[in-house]
Formats: structure tokens, C-alpha cells, sequence
């Protein structure tokens, strides 16, 4: 009666119980790797946000090894997501037409732009091309977390903090009147945006920007002040959000993290 909820059948379960047995032992005794553990009814999606200076990498990589001894754990990095062939293609048109750009330049001194709309359409599938990486990175996350693991997000993507991975086109065509084209690729990176649903834990670390400017030394002040504002200023009222205090020692924030994550998992 049961057997039509079962999720696969019973030979089968009889099967890869056995596989899973003879790799776990093969694991364990003959290569000396202890096996880590997944969560039978799922894991979780763990994602930590902060502005440039908040000690995020630091942060990320604390708990990273805080959980790996014992828990199937991976880091996924929304701001730099693993390219698509399509995406180097774009990148490599955009230099060409950058370097030849300067070129023309060098050669017809005073020659206006051949980017007439101001932004150029190569940039905006650019900008298409990284929405749709960034989703492929969560979708990983996402499946790695329901089969029982511990995904770590890095500068995961979230409503109301566009300078660092957010939209682009939107605010950038802002103001400005779309061609049909501009609108299509508007709408393909905004639908891919909003395809990424919350965490099931999200860590804000939080930091006064001055404090984030004298931290982050081998980057333009203005441009660390700006993103850490952003995170700093943002009203976290009504979300789920647990509000971490970067300022504090690195050992005090790797606690408070170790804290939250334990009562998630």
C-alpha cells in the first residue's frame, strides 16, 4: 500500500544503500577522509552580506571551517559567478570595441564616441550575461542545500542593495527613453534577478563606512565608502535579517555567526 510514496523503488533503495555504504567505508578507511554529514530533511542556504571593509571574506571563510570537519559544506560566490562561454564572448567583444575605441581615438584626436545611446548595447547583454550567471550560482546553492548540505553565499543578491550585484540597466538607463531593445534586456535581467528567492538564513555584517575606509587600504576610499553606506544606512526593519556588528574583534563576530548558523541547522 505504501510502496506508491515511496520515492524510488525498493531495489533500487536496496541498491545505492549498498553503493553508498562501500563508498563511505572506501572513504573512511582507505583514503582516511572522515564523511561529512547531510541533513536528511535538507539543509540550509546561508547567505552573508556586508559592504567592502566589513570582513565578509574573513567572516566566510571562518565558518566555512568551522563547519566543513563535520557537515557537507560549500562556498558560493555570487560576485564573481563562474562564466558561461556566452558571457566570455561579451566580455572579449567589450575590450576589442574598448581598444579599438582608443585607437580611432589616438588616430582622429576630438572623434566623437561610436557608442551614440550613451551606453552601448554590448554592455547591457554584458550586464544580461551576469544576471543570468549569478542565477545559475543559486540554483547550485539552492540544490545543494534541499539534498542536505550547507550552502555559503557570498555577497548574495538582495531588494535594496544594487551597487555591488543588484540590476544595472534600470538604474543606469534611468531617466532616459528605452528602444525596444533596451527594454528587452532591462526585463531579461530583471527577471533573472528576481528568480534568486531569500536565504534561509541571512548575516548582515554591519560596519560604520570610516571604519570600513581605514580597513580596506588596497581600494579607492570613495568607492569602499559608497558600498559600505549602502549596507550601513539600509532600514533591515521587517526582514529576517540578523544584524551583525563588524566592528567588533574577529573572533567576537565569528561567534555571534556561529551562534545564529547552529540554531538555523
Amino acid at each position: 500500500v505504501l510502496s506508491a510514496n515511496a520515492r524510488r523503488h525498493r531495489h533500487i533503495d536496496r541498491a545505492l544503500k549498498s553503493w553508498r555504504l562501500m563508498t563511505r567505508l572506501f572513504s573512511e578507511r582507505v583514503l582516511g577522509r572522515h564523511t561529512r554529514k547531510h541533513f536528511v530533511n535538507g539543509g540550509a542556504l546561508i547567505a552573508l552580506v556586508g559592504g567592502d571593509g566589513a570582513g565578509k571574506t574573513t567572516a566566510v571563510k571562518g565558518v566555512n571551517k568551522w563547519l566543513r570537519d563535520n557537515f557537507a559544506v560549500r562556498i558560493f560566490h555570487f560576485g564573481k559567478p563562474r562564466r558561461s562561454p556566452f558571457t566570455i564572448a561579451v566580455i572579449i567583444g567589450l575590450r576589442s570595441q574598448a581598444l579599438i575605441n582608443r585607437g580611432l581615438q589616438k588616430c582622429f584626436p576630438g572623434r566623437p564616441d561610436e557608442d551614440t545611446s550613451g551606453h552601448g548595447y554590448l554592455r547591457l547583454v554584458r550586464w544580461v550575461c551576469a544576471a543570468r550567471d549569478r542565477h545559475r550560482v543559486y540554483l547550485k546553492a539552492r540544490r545543494f542545500a534541499d539534498n542536505g548540505g550547507i550552502a555559503i553565499c557570498d555577497r548574495f543578491l538582495l531588494d535594496g542593495i544594487a551597487l555591488m550585484d543588484g540590476p544595472n540597466i534600470g538604474r543606469t538607463l534611468e531617466g532616459t527613453e528605452l528602444t525596444w531593445l533596451s527594454r528587452a534586456l532591462m526585463n531579461a535581467e530583471n527577471k533573472r534577478y528576481q528568480q534568486i528567492m531569500q536565504p534561509d538564513l541571512l548575516l548582515v555584517l554591519r560596519v560604520d563606512p570610516e571604519i570600513a575606509v581605514r580597513r580596506k587600504t588596497d581600494e579607492n576610499e570613495d568607492h569602499v565608502r559608497t558600498r559600505s553606506h549602502e549596507i550601513w544606512e539600509t532600514d533591515w526593519t521587517g526582514t529576517q535579517a540578523h544584524l551583525i556588528d563588524a566592528s567588533h574583534p574577529v573572533e567576537s563576530v565569528l561567534a555571534e555567526l556561529r551562534s545564529h548558523i547552529w540554531q538555523q541547522i
